[in-house]
Formats: structure tokens, sequence, C-alpha cells
């Protein structure tokens, strides 16, 4: 069948839907603004089998016309299904970036398959209308307002109360999210927020109290299925910046139960679709608390350790629902994966990574991904994806695999002058 794939992530998951689907034997068309940043991206040679569309990823209209106007033909001159001398008309999509998946959401209706609906990814991914639906439905989520002037941001933090949390409506990655103690920090959070922000609108909420997990959902037709939930070590505030991250955590069958409940009811409230959902939130005294929805699969090296973890491929099974199938998600976690960010110690310029061959050679090391180039600026955290440097590591349960994560990361050295 005929997969359209729209962009990529680009923060460690690379492009191993792609090398999904053509293991599978499906023909690919990726669309893509610049292919040049995907040459590094894992797995090597994903690219080789698919045919590459050039076009203005950040428009539905010009992602359509280009592939309806595609001759065809994919690398080897084979004829792609669904495709003839009239154009292109692909069987199913997948977009697991925030770049572009509200740009494939309409695509996919233009094209008729499956998908998140437009509403949907809309909805999740601006942070005041996901607020006013949980409001509406009655969804747990922290007591928020929303500021469009910096005396409406200081009106809504005294009414909340300081500890508080500030972030930009639109936006993903905890880029500009920040803890406020006073009226000074709250100020110089908002004027960092409006110097980046596309728009004047600025999201400020109570400090939620517990751990902050992800629930890794993939719903089909409408139903919401828990693949896992994750986990995540996270830098001292007022940043939020991932370090580190486990999956799957163990969980009781309360638990269990009541985030799938969770995770089925944001679904039915956004009209959800199909497709990945990546939810936040926080394991608060009095149950969880929604902090935020993403249509997409989780970022970074989340989806390799997934597939690590899992009786099976999670883009197997999102190229499935793709094309209106179910998957088949039937069984228990067969392991753990754990991962953890590389940095210098202190600021400087890459010079080289010590110590790779060693860490690579430590039991369970899975992947160590460098994302840095000599000469490149690096710093340590917190710089929410500016890693220099990706660890993750196997094991037959989360505190082995972090373990071992630890220990082969504890002897790579970034070397900075």
């Amino acid at each position: 069948m005929h997969l359209l794939i729209i962009e990529a992530p680009t923060t460690g998951s690379g492009l191993h839907v792609l090398a999904a689907a053509t293991r599978l034997g499906h023909e690919v068309t990726f669309a893509t603004a610049d292919v040049s940043r995907y040459r590094a991206e894992p797995p090597s040679g994903a690219l080789a089998g698919v045919r590459v569309l050039h076009c203005d990823t950040s428009r539905a209209g010009a992602v359509v016309a280009a592939v309806r106007a595609g001759e065809g033909r994919f690398p080897g001159g084979r004829s792609a299904d669904g495709c003839s001398a009239d154009g292109c008309s692909p069987d199913g999509l997948v977009c697991l970036t925030d770049a572009a998946v509200e740009v494939a959401a309409s695509v996919a209706v233009a094209f008729q398959v499956p998908f998140a609906s437009p509403r949907a990814v809309a909805t999740a991914r601006n942070k005041d209308a996901f607020r006013r639906l949980c409001a509406e439905t009655g969804l747990p989520a922290p007591i928020s307002g929303t500021a469009t002037s910096e005396t409406d941001a200081l009106r809504i933090a005294e009414t909340l109360g300081y500890p508080c949390v500030i972030k930009p409506t639109l936006d993903g990655g905890s880029r500009g999210v920040a803890l406020v103690s006073d009226v000074e920090q709250l100020r110089k959070a908002y004027a960092a927020i409006l110097a980046t922000s596309t728009i004047p609108l600025v999201l400020l909420e109570e400090y939620l109290r517990g751990p902050l997990v992800s629930l890794e959902v993939l719903v089909v037709e409408g139903s919401a299925t828990l693949l896992g939930v994750s986990d995540r070590t996270l830098t001292r505030p007022p940043q939020f910046v991932e370090l580190g991250e486990g999956f799957p955590v163990p969980l009781t069958a309360g638990t269990e139960s009541v985030l799938t409940n969770l995770a089925s009811e944001i679904a039915e409230a956004l009209g959800f679709g199909c497709g990945p959902m990546h939810i936040e939130v926080v394991l608060t005294a009095s149950g969880p608390k929604i902090v935020e929805v993403n249509p997409r699969l989780a970022g970074g090296s989340y989806g390799p350790m997934m597939c690590a973890a899992l009786p099976y491929d999670v883009y197997e099974a999102i190229i499935d629902v793709a094309l209106g199938r179910k998957p088949a998600l039937a069984g228990s976690p067969v392991a753990a994966a754990s991962g953890l960010g590389i940095y210098p110690a202190t600021p400087g310029t890459l010079l080289r990574f010590d110590g790779l061959d060693l860490a690579r050679s430590f039991p369970g090391v899975a992947d160590v991904i460098l994302r840095a180039a000599p000469g490149t600026w690096v710093t340590p955290p917190p710089n929410q994806g500016g890693e220099p440097g990706y660890l993750w590591a196997t094991g037959e349960s989360l505190p082995i695999a972090a373990a071992r994560a630890r220990a082969a990361a504890g002897v790579i050295e970034v070397v900075v002058e």
C-alpha cells in the first residue's frame, strides 16, 4: 500500500517509521521541505527505499498538490499503489513531528485517510484551548488562566498563589516553561516568552506537586489503548528540562486502570480520531492531572526505546492504524529501557567525545547518539533538546536499565575548549 509520511522527528527517533514502512513492503512517499536535515538521522539507509517529495510542508494545499502531481515512480522504477498517469493518492498518512502535524491533519482530510481530526490536533497543540476544553468537560487539569498583558499575568498569579508555572500557549519541548516564585521572576519570564512567542497569549497554572509521567497511547477507531507509562528526570526548577527518561513504569492494576480511563476520556473529549497520543500528567495526591496532550508519538528516542520494551513494534502499529487496520497490541512488556542526555561539565566549543567505544561495550547499551558536531557551542543543562549526545540502554527491569544507562554514560566525557 502507498503510505505518505510528512516530515520526521530529528530528536533521536529519526526515520524509524520510514524504515518500518519499507520493511512491511509498503510504498513510501516522504514529503519534506529539506531532506538534507535527515541525512544523519537513524537508522542508516532509511531514505534509500522511499520516494522523497520536496514541497512546502508548512501548507496543506502545497503538500496535497505535490502528492497528487507525483510521478508515481519509486527507487528502482517501481510504480506506487494508488498512483497512475493522473497522479497519486495515498492509502494512509503518518506524521510524528509537532512542526507538521496540523498540516498533516488537513492533508488527511483531503485524501480521506485515517488520522487525528484537524480540530483535535489544533486544540491539543494550543494550551489555552485545551485548558478551556478541560474546564468544559471536567477533565482533571491544573487551575489556570490566560494573560494578554503583564498586568493580567500578575493578577492571575496572585490568584493562583506563588510558586506558579508560566508557559507559552503555543510551543513544545518545555520551551519557555518556568516556575516563578515572586513578582520579579514572573515579569522576567513573561518578557522572555513574549520575545519568542508568535502570539501574545501566556498561560499561568498552579504548580502541581508530584512526579511527572507520560502516557503513551494509541487511539484506534476512537478507542484509546495505553501502551505504557514513561517517567522522566528533570532539572531543578525554575526550568523543566528533561535529563533522562525510562519506559515502562511498573503500575498497579488500579493505577493502570485510572490512567487508561483518563486517556480514553481525553480522546473522547477531543474527538481525536486515530493515531498516537503523548499525554503528560502529574500524579498528585488527589489523582492524575493533565499537563499537556501531544497528537504524536513521544519525541527523542522514546520510539526505539518502546520498541525494545514491548512485544510488538510501535512504528508498525502506528502504520497499521494509518492504513485503517487494527494493530495487534497484546502482551506484557518484555524488557525496560532508560536513556540519559550527555552534556559537558562547562560551556564551550565541542572538540570531541571521549569514551564512546567503552560506553558502547557496556551491557544493555542499545544506542549512543551524537547530536553535536565538533566546532559546535555546547552547554550543560538546562537547554531542552540541546544535549550534545544521548545514550539509552535496556534491562530486565526499569531500575536495571536505568543503572546500565548511568554507568555507561558516566564513562563518556564531552571535551570542550
